[in-house]
């Protein structure tokens, strides 16, 4: 009688915990709490490379980011994304104009429950953009930094492996002030494809 208690009371438990996971789940996305992103992935700039003898407008991505739930799926995020080194162009006279993009980034982000385990995450906000431009003619060069801020928008597909791990991919669009040649300001499209981890708490 008592084996019988012992095992009617350890199949209800099993049953507890794995109920545990889903309900978990439903937590993290629609109630308060906070989270973490960290993805690598590639960047493209968009930049006119007819008429050059090399143009390099894709590199390495990086991004760092953290989120605050506010409920109802709703997220405040905070972000700081690397969107690589570009060597824009290279003539064949050997000017060139290097640069170097990143961005602090802050927005919102919309949790949408796909089913228990996938999420889609679409995010929209301002960036304050940081870029160095080196230019010139070799050995002699100029160099410029602008920092201004420019929208960015982006989506994410989540896959939970558990309730504080996640892998996501992530396609991100961010615009970035560069320097024209003739000195004046210029805007150009940067888009980034990136596989990352999520960390919820």
């Amino acid at each position: 009688m008592q084996l019988k208690k012992r095992g009617g009371a350890l199949a209800a438990l099993a049953l507890a915990v794995a109920s545990l996971p889903s309900h978990a789940q439903l937590l993290v996305s629609n109630q308060p709490g906070v989270y973490g992103q960290l993805a690598f992935g590639r960047a493209h700039l968009s930049a006119d490379c007819s008429g050059q003898a090399a143009c390099g407008s894709s590199g390495v991505s990086a991004r760092l980011g953290a989120g605050l739930r506010v409920g109802g799926g709703w997220a405040i995020e905070f972000g700081r994304q690397g969107l690589a080194n570009f060597d824009y162009k290279r003539r064949a006279d050997d000017s060139h104009r290097d640069i170097e993009v990143e961005a602090w980034q802050v927005g919102v982000a919309q949790h949408i429950e796909l089913t228990p385990q996938w999420l889609l995450v679409p995010r929209l906000g301002l960036g304050r953009v940081s870029s160095q431009t080196d230019a010139g003619y070799w050995p002699s060069s100029d160099s410029e930094r602008r920092r201004e801020w420019r929208p960015y928008g982006g989506m994410s597909l989540v896959w939970r492996l558990n309730r504080v791990l996640s892998l996501q991919l992530q396609a991100d669009y961010q615009r970035v002030p560069l320097r024209h040649d003739n000195g004046r300001s210029e805007d150009a499209d940067a888009a980034t494809l990136a596989l990352g981890l999520g960390f919820n708490y």
